[in-house]
């Protein structure tokens, strides 16, 4: 393990794994990791591109969302807390059977912010983020909106658009190279889809995310969001889970590592 992040992680039993993080700067340790593998979380891990490249195309995307969108701050938020979600995966030794940059040009839509695989298990991520000036935001709640949004897409309910495709076509690309079990089994429930075949939250394991951004307050101790977010599954019934909260300074701390701020 990588431990570039300032991380806490606790079992709480043999199904379910916390990890606190805190972002307050891009420390030298992990502005070279960034550096290190921002082109492989960006486009796969097989990309030739240059990482000045792969900045070039995130600063094109942001630019180009805050000329088009009415809630770009929010959009903001998200993608940058989408990406960091990736790196910490990526630093635990997972592996990322997608791209933070989606296959469609300045855009980072997906079927799910992520899809990942170990050695014996696939993995489904849907990170939630927003400020800490938005009224009654906590991790807590966050989670349980990610939660929400991934039994919505397992189920069919509420989605138009076919989410495993897009999580087969990006696990099939070729600088992603996914193993064929992976591909296989999201083949599959992308098929299982267009038939209107239900699947239920309990059959997949899930990594939901919540980051929250504290600009100039100070962070909540890791002590007072694991005293609030324990507990958050114990009247569900689930595969494996890991949840993840971050507290993170700003959407600044990223943007000037790209060159925007």
């Amino acid at each position: 393990m990588n431990n570039v992040f300032d991380s806490f992680v606790k079992d709480i039993d043999d199904d379910v794994r916390v990890t606190i993080l805190d972002i307050n700067a891009l420390t030298s340790e992990l502005t070279e990791y960034i550096n290190d593998n921002l082109v492989s979380i960006c486009e796969g891990a097989h990309s030739t591109s240059s990482l000045a490249n792969v900045k070039k195309r995130i600063v094109e995307l942001f630019c180009d969302k805050q000329s088009k969108r009415d809630d770009y701050s929010n959009w903001e938020m998200g993608a940058v807390a989408e990406l960091f979600i990736h790196l910490y995966m990526k630093s635990i030794g997972i592996k990322q059977d997608c791209m933070f940059l989606n296959l469609e040009e300045r855009s980072i839509k997906k079927g799910f912010d992520g899809c990942y695989s170990d050695d014996s298990d696939q993995w489904i991520m849907e990170s939630k983020s927003g400020s800490i000036k938005t009224t009654g935001i906590t991790h807590r709640a966050k989670l349980n909106e990610a939660i929400r949004d991934l039994e919505s897409k397992f189920s069919g309910c509420g989605t138009k658009n076919n989410p495993w495709r897009e999580a087969y076509n990006h696990a099939s690309h070729a600088d992603v190279k996914s193993a064929d079990n992976v591909r296989n089994y999201m083949k599959k429930l992308a098929e299982d889809f267009t038939d209107n075949k239900v699947h239920s939250i309990c059959e997949f394991n899930i990594i939901p995310c919540a980051t929250i951004y504290y600009e100039d307050q100070s962070f909540d101790t890791k002590a007072t969001i694991l005293s609030t977010i324990e507990n958050i599954l114990d009247d569900k019934t689930l595969k494996k889970s890991h949840l993840i909260c971050v507290s993170n300074r700003s959407v600044g701390v990223f943007k000037k590592y790209i060159g925007m701020a």
